[in-house]
């Protein structure tokens, strides 16, 4: 639990009160990967109506167990008893109550966002704690400059030459418009999408 606290999103606790201040009737739930509970971290208390952990369904995300985890404890929810959740429906039961009233914020693009959609539910890739990594990537890729001569050179020496003009961005793009319904670049404005 003690680790929360050293890699929440900046504004993470100030959205999640903005939230449950102007949504009351939102369940918000936390998803995480290991064996912490984010309801028991002093600045986070009160912010949650459930907590589900991969060390309580014993498996991690992607895999869908953990999100029907989710949807079960969810569907406790007294503003979502409406949907007529059971004890005895099953994972496959579960996963056609899934739908669009269901919004996932994760920043991890396949464990959170892809895995999200393959469950129906809308998503939102939260990417401020991982966009200093999306930047250098993407700065790595950028080629140096060199004088006209040495690229000659090199270029001279080829069998083969090959281009990409911007198939990697293009991808990239058509990815993350595919799986992410919307985008957050900072955890602030999570906030204003939901709303």
């Amino acid at each position: 639990h003690d680790a929360i606290p050293l890699h929440l999103a900046k504004d993470a606790v100030t959205c999640l009160q903005d939230i449950r201040a102007t949504h009351p009737e939102i369940v918000i739930g936390a998803v995480t990967d290991g064996n912490a509970d984010p309801s028991s971290v002093p600045d986070l208390a009160g912010l949650f109506d459930f907590c589900i952990n991969a060390e309580m369904v014993g498996v991690s995300k992607p895999d869908k167990r953990v999100y029907l985890r989710a949807v079960t404890e969810a569907l406790r929810h007294p503003s979502l008893q409406h949907l007529a959740v059971s004890e005895h429906n099953d994972d496959d039961a579960l996963e056609e109550m899934v739908g669009p009233w269901w919004v996932h914020v994760g920043d991890d693009f396949v464990k959170d966002i892809v895995a999200a959609k393959d469950l129906r539910m809308r998503s939102i890739w939260a990417r401020e704690l991982v966009l200093d990594k999306l930047l250098s990537t993407k700065q790595e890729s950028v080629p140096q400059t060199r004088p006209l001569e040495d690229f000659v050179r090199d270029v001279a020496e080829k069998q083969v030459i090959e281009m990409g003009v911007g198939a990697t961005d293009y991808l990239a793009d058509s990815l993350q418009k595919e799986f992410a319904d919307a985008v957050a670049h900072d955890f602030r404005s999570v906030a204003s999408i939901l709303k």
